[in-house]
């Protein structure tokens, strides 16, 4: 049992250049939209900061990837085409070319 606070309102996540382990606090699922824009989920200050999000597979035991493509939007990786949504029951891997701010919207 997992217990905790669902979010209601926007928040602010610092994301430093690398990877960094992130999760999707909503109890909902968001969709990736393409072409852009929008960037909702994932809203970054400086913008296309985030190039990929990884996440992992425990069924295929497998990472899964979706790149970012500047000015055009979010695509999945040719082996896991149904990472298409960013999902509350997984944890994910940002790439990250430069400092940023993530402006999280719960998706309530």
């Amino acid at each position: 049992t997992f217990v905790g606070i669902v979010p209601m309102q926007n928040s602010e996540y610092e994301l430093v250049t690398g990877w960094n382990i992130m999760g999707w606090y909503s109890p909902n699922r968001s969709t990736f939209p393409a072409p852009e824009p929008p960037t909702f989920p994932i809203n970054v200050s400086p913008a296309d900061s985030v190039q990929a999000i990884d996440r992992y597979n425990s069924v295929s035991d497998r990472f899964e990837v979706i790149a970012h493509y500047y000015g055009w939007g979010w695509w999945p990786s040719f082996n896991n085409l149904d990472f298409t949504e960013m999902d509350p029951t997984y944890g994910y891997y940002f790439d990250v070319n430069e400092s940023s701010v993530w402006y999280h919207d719960p998706n309530t």
